[in-house]
């Protein structure tokens, strides 16, 4: 849709169509930075929600052991400033958010602005353009910047996802770090019972 309203509005005037793209590169350099910000930090937000429950798990599972040592403020302690962390990368998510769309709207009426500017200087000033041909651009330029609006939401999206597929590739790709040994002897079906002999503390 983008490349169609894009090819017609060239057909009807190039210089009017040049200065709403000057505005639609404008808006395609913000939505990277926005893409940019929104992988940074869904990549932070799930190192401290893995963080997060890495905590939970080990402390529940050694709470008698935390209790009895009076480790207890030192592990709410850093439950808390993990929480905060956590908090506060959220909240800059949410921010994005709300305002990735509204600039992207902005955008938008300012390619309105620059045709309605243009557009009218050519038809009454310049006598370059007719009053059906701006007409005929004015109802092209929706088509264009409703399918900019889609592409921001989407490759954000996609940011925000490739963020996540990062980690899961991270995994994947470890190396193994304890290789067995090259005259290490291959372990055999269980037949009977494990001994651990001559294991010691």
């Amino acid at each position: 849709r983008l490349i169609f309203a894009l090819v017609l509005l060239f057909l009807l005037s190039t210089k009017i169509t040049i200065a709403i793209l000057i505005f639609l590169l404008l808006g395609g350099v913000i939505i990277h930075f926005f893409g940019e910000k929104v992988e940074r930090l869904w990549r932070i937000s799930m190192e401290k929600t893995a963080q997060l429950q890495g905590h939970i798990t080990e402390y529940l599972s050694a709470v008698l052991l935390s209790r009895s040592l009076g480790k207890e403020a030192h592990e709410a302690e850093k439950f808390s400033k993990t929480c905060d962390e956590l908090k506060r990368v959220t909240v800059k998510r949410a921010i994005i958010d709300l305002i990735a769309p509204q600039t992207i709207s902005t955008m938008a009426v300012l390619m309105y602005g620059a045709l309605i500017i243009t557009g009218g200087y050519s038809v009454l000033v310049a006598k370059s353009l007719t009053g059906g041909t701006l007409l005929k651009m004015a109802l092209l330029l929706p088509l264009a910047t409703y399918s900019i609006e889609s592409l921001a939401t989407v490759y954000t999206s996609l940011r925000g996802s490739a963020a996540s597929a990062k980690r899961v590739f991270a995994l994947m790709e470890e190396s193994v770090t304890h290789a067995d040994k090259p005259d290490a002897i291959e372990a055999k079906p269980l037949s009977q019972k494990i001994e651990f002999l001559n294991v010691s503390f």
